[in-house]
């Protein structure tokens, strides 16, 4: 399912400004993940006051738009853990707290900071980097360092004035280049806001950076969020509130559709090739709401049919996580269109081996549906290359099968 990541501003408005993200997060939590992260938290525990009634009132939003969708980094690897903003509050909220109204650094002193380094960068190269292109932003500021010390960066020099650099890890020097990019000018901050803030915004920015979308209204964040996904080649979409509306509908309208999912096997089932080898495509929109990626299957994969036929996998290199949710609902999905008789079988031969928790087990899970009036047989299995148990889908499209898709279309729009 597509993970859509919400921006702080974009929680404590849905009461106000964006009414329409609470009704859509609602409505639609059966298609789509709405992750938070420490990150939320953060933001939320700024306003943890003795009878404060915003305080309660963004805990319940956080609550009804995110569930338990935890987005948890150790250090090393993304994790999809699974409890209510509470539950995390009462285990880390007290830490958080302090981190959060720590000043580690005077808003005046870091304001400071940022002039001094200005005052080193030719003004026509400064006026360059405030008003540049997201994805020429870190390039520009790059090239100047360079000029300086050709053997670093933008990366090399925030890392190396990190005074905790013993405790680096992925997520604090993608936050250091943040911090970087606005020390540097491009969309600096307020003068009064505070380090931590600043830090909790860089946060999000990371934990969305493991999401299909960010959603925000913060035009330095977005600026700031597609300056380093283009970077460092993050597939993440980054999206104003109120376009969210209309890429949910059209993540639905496309991800359940037949039409577009055997066009799909054209479009990204064959490999495309560059100097370094063959690379499957990444589906912006997963089939079922779960399979994101495509592969044409020919005598490369031992296939000799005469019909077309490609598998339909979830892909870990964009998102490398899978809430077990994901799967529950993808069952589900089945669940509704299968005739009541075939709904034990379908339990029995697929659902009961894939979620076994038994390697060999898994590797049993296997249901086929064939439906001849579309010429299409579909056939879900147990994905055996995926780190954890997961669904893997292989289609098999016959002659007929665009044309039987289009007149059953027609038929269905006419009633």
């Amino acid at each position: 399912m597509l993970k859509i990541y919400l921006d702080w501003n974009c929680i404590t408005h849905s009461k106000d400004r964006f009414p329409y993200i609470l009704e859509i997060a609602e409505e639609c939590a059966n298609r789509f993940i709405f992750p938070y992260s420490n990150a939320h938290v953060r933001d939320l525990l700024v306003s943890r006051k003795s009878n404060n009634e915003y305080y309660q009132q963004d805990l319940d939003l956080l609550t009804r738009i995110c569930g338990k969708h935890f987005l948890h980094f150790d250090g090393k690897v993304m994790q999809p853990m699974f409890g209510l903003p509470q539950d995390f509050i009462d285990e880390c909220g007290d830490l958080l707290e302090i981190i959060q109204k720590t000043e580690f650094i005077n808003p005046t002193i870091y304001q400071q900071i940022k002039e001094h380094t200005r005052s080193y960068i030719p003004k026509d190269l400064y006026k360059r980097i405030q008003g540049a292109e997201p994805k020429d932003a870190i390039k520009l500021i790059n090239h100047y360092i360079q000029t300086i010390q050709p053997d670093k960066n933008l990366h090399c020099i925030m890392e190396e004035s990190n005074p905790f650099k013993q405790l680096s890890t992925i997520e604090s020097q993608f936050k250091s280049v943040c911090l970087g990019l606005d020390i540097f000018g491009f969309h600096p901050e307020k003068k009064n806001k505070q380090i931590t803030n600043i830090d909790a915004d860089a946060s999000h920015i990371f934990y969305a950076a493991h999401c299909d979308y960010l959603v925000s209204d913060d035009k330095g964040m977005i600026a700031k969020a597609k300056a380093l996904y283009y970077t460092y080649g993050f597939a993440t979409k980054v999206i104003r509130p109120e376009e969210l509306k209309e890429v949910v509908d059209e993540e639905y309208a496309k991800g359940f559709n037949l039409s577009y999912i055997v066009d799909c096997i054209d479009t990204y089932g064959k490999p495309r090739h560059e100097a370094d080898g063959a690379h499957y495509r990444l589906m912006p929109t997963p089939i079922f709401g779960l399979f994101n990626a495509c592969m044409m299957l020919d005598e490369k994969f031992c296939y000799e049919g005469k019909l077309k036929s490609a598998i339909f996998c979830y892909s870990f290199n964009s998102t490398p996580y899978l809430y077990y949710t994901e799967m529950e609902r993808f069952f589900d999905f089945v669940r509704q269109i299968l005739p009541h008789s075939e709904l034990d079988r379908f339990e029995k031969e697929y659902v009961t081996p894939i979620t076994s928790r038994d390697v060999q087990t898994t590797a049993t899970a296997r249901y086929l549906i064939d439906v001849p009036d579309l010429d299409l047989v579909i056939q879900f299995l147990s994905d055996p290359l995926a780190p954890v148990p997961c669904p893997m889908m292989q289609i098999v499209v016959g002659d007929n099968c665009k044309q039987a898709i289009k007149k059953l279309t027609k038929s269905t729009d006419s009633n």
